[in-house]
């Protein structure tokens, strides 16, 4: 009876052990729609999209800021509820770049802009995003 309940024991043990150290490796809670409304220059609303989504656990996608500008992500990584990505702009014929460093907190991602180079944010900035749609099965 001992060797039979093993099994059992030791699956229940790694679910425990899963559950204790945050999301499992595999699960995707990334991946979909993810936005920002913030106030532009001119005092319009912009709206920034993130579109998310795991390829063999490498964090992909990209940023759509204003509807004419569209950024692929870099070195996009997802650990645990962590995840981090660089991003290129070009804008006006001027390039700057940033790396985001978050942390997800259910249906919103808190973010904090650090710039590498370029003429946009001149400081770190924080951000949160919020889930738009998840995404499609």
């Amino acid at each position: 009876m001992r060797r039979k309940m093993a099994p059992f024991v030791f699956a229940v043990f790694m679910t425990l052990a899963a559950v204790a150290a945050g999301a499992a490796p595999d699960e995707d809670f990334v991946s979909g729609e993810w936005e920002v409304k913030t106030a532009a220059a001119d005092g319009s609303l912009a709206i920034t999209i993130f579109d998310f989504y795991l390829d063999g656990g490498q964090l992909k996608g990209s940023v759509l800021a204003y509807p004419e500008y569209e950024y692929p992500i870099r070195d996009g990584k997802v650990s645990g509820d962590k995840i981090s990505f660089s991003l290129e702009q070009v804008v006006g014929g001027r390039t700057s770049s940033y790396f985001y460093v978050g942390k997800v907190k259910g249906d919103a991602i808190e973010f904090e802009i650090a710039p590498l180079s370029g003429h946009g944010i001149p400081k770190r900035e924080k951000v949160t995003v919020r889930r738009v749609k998840p995404a499609a099965p």
